[in-house]
């Protein structure tokens, strides 16, 4: 589902993007050179990190998250929002605190849900939404405090896993993009530069089986459709032969 135009403040940023992605798949080229292409990540991080732009895509993605939840559209309401970087994540986190609030609530589960004696011992007052990510020294205290020590991930992980927890969104940038499996995970928002081989990998987190669900849904807020068309035409191709 592609939501990129919904919140570019005008075309010619959403050419630039493009532009970003033809760059990256000229031939010779490949993840590591980009990466290195110093001009090219920085006016990404520019526009990506528009503060107009994440107030709009924090206004869109609660919007679109509740819609799937109030209409039954996701099993369990687990969703992971993939951002192009730390700084980005914590703004669009900051984001989410004002218009959410309660999302920010550390309990159990969610509220009404009926709980076991062995499930209550076993879930852990988590928020409904975490940033999950290593945290640096440089970071300031907010930050740093939020994201927590090795222990403090691993239990990210055993609470994601589990369909009862109140942790219901996980906002990465790189970890949890493979390797990671939560098969109710049906939904996965996309706002980082991704291509071939990472992107493929990326999408896959929502394309586990599990009963009731019928599909995985990733929507799209920087306009990664046709590279994600051509890495599928690619490993499609690959399998088959």
């Amino acid at each position: 589902e592609g939501r990129a135009a919904k919140v570019l403040l005008d075309n010619d940023k959403l050419k630039e993007i493009e532009g970003y992605y033809a760059q990256c798949e000229q031939e010779g080229a490949n993840e590591e050179q980009i990466e290195d292409s110093k001009r090219a990540m920085s006016q990404m991080r520019s526009i990506l990190g528009d503060p107009a732009r994440l107030k709009k895509i924090a206004e869109d993605f609660v919007t679109h998250y509740e819609t799937r939840v109030s209409e039954g559209s996701t099993v369990k309401g687990k969703a992971m929002f993939v951002l192009s970087s730390r700084q980005i994540a914590w703004d669009v986190y900051q984001e989410l605190k004002k218009l959410r609030p309660q999302w920010l609530e550390e309990r159990p589960s969610l509220e009404g849900e009926a709980l076991t004696e062995a499930e209550q011992k076993e879930l852990k007052p988590m928020a409904m939404v975490n940033m999950v990510m290593t945290r640096n020294k440089d970071d300031d205290a907010a930050l740093f405090s939020l994201l927590g020590d090795k222990a403090h991930r691993q239990e990210l992980d055993r609470q994601f896993k589990n369909l009862k927890s109140n942790f219901r969104i996980a906002l990465v940038v790189d970890m949890w993009l493979t390797g990671f499996d939560v098969p109710a995970l049906d939904t996965i928002y996309i706002d980082k530069p991704i291509s071939k081989h990472n992107l493929i990998q990326t999408i896959s987190r929502v394309n586990r089986r599990f009963e009731g669900k019928e599909k995985g849904l990733v929507v799209d807020y920087i306009g990664i459709k046709r590279a994600m068309d051509r890495a599928l035409a690619h490993y499609s191709k690959t399998d088959a032969l």
